[in-house]
């Protein structure tokens, strides 16, 4: 199984040649998805959650909880005679969209007077 992530127009041409090259006679699944978050947007978020937990007295792991429920949809699902309430969770979301969450988190850390350090800071880019 080859993967192609199009960051360029030389890797999509050597998407489109490896499709093309697929012998005949055989079915073939082509995936076309948006990344999902990255690695440095992930670490700096856990990195501002912590700076904000650390402020309120808050665990990290609880608070990315209760902000996750707070900024994020929640579904509502029947459940053996209860309604239970289900998070989207932050792994699922694509760059944009966890762009757009931590855009909230740092804008709830402003009303708490906090400035949260850029990404820069953390030699992420």
């Amino acid at each position: 199984m080859e993967t192609f992530i199009i960051r360029n127009q030389d890797v999509k041409r050597n998407c489109l040649l490896a499709i093309q090259a697929l012998p005949h006679g055989k079915v073939y699944e082509v995936r076309i998805t948006e990344p999902k978050r990255s690695c440095p947007q992930n670490a700096l978020y856990w990195k501002h959650l912590q700076i904000i937990a650390d402020f309120l007295g808050e665990d990290k792991d609880e608070l990315h909880e209760i902000l996750a429920f707070k900024f994020l949809p929640v579904k509502e699902r029947d459940v053996e005679g209860g309604t239970v309430q289900i998070r989207t969770r932050t792994s699922k979301l694509n760059k944009k969209d966890f762009s757009e969450y931590m855009n909230k988190v740092e804008a709830l850390a402003l009303e708490l007077g906090l400035t949260l350090p850029q990404p820069s800071y953390y030699g992420y880019e």
